[in-house]
């Protein structure tokens, strides 16, 4: 779900009104990323968080950047230990 995350995110930067529901989104993928030990997106989604709740709109779109970058390094593990799952699964 993450890739769809990213898009929600990215829609609701530098936008006062949507900052309680963006920072919510980051809280989730904070968590979620914690859980697989993906500590550059956990960091990345919990630096977003704190700007959502500081109002400190100004870094956002970077901060975004960041997310979907971290992310783009690790989705290629995520896909083979998906892979090995399924392989393991038949």
């Amino acid at each position: 779900q993450t890739p769809e995350l990213i898009i929600k995110l990215e829609s609701m930067i530098g936008d006062p009104g949507c900052q309680t529901s963006l920072r919510r989104l980051a809280h989730s993928l904070k968590g979620s990323s914690s859980i697989f030990g993906l500590a550059g997106v956990e960091r990345a989604a919990f630096q977003l968080e704190r700007s959502a709740l500081d109002l400190d709109l100004g870094p956002q779109p970077d901060l975004i950047a960041e997310l979907t970058r971290q992310f783009q390094r690790t989705l290629p593990i995520l896909n083979a230990v998906w892979h090995r799952l399924l392989a393991e699964g038949d």
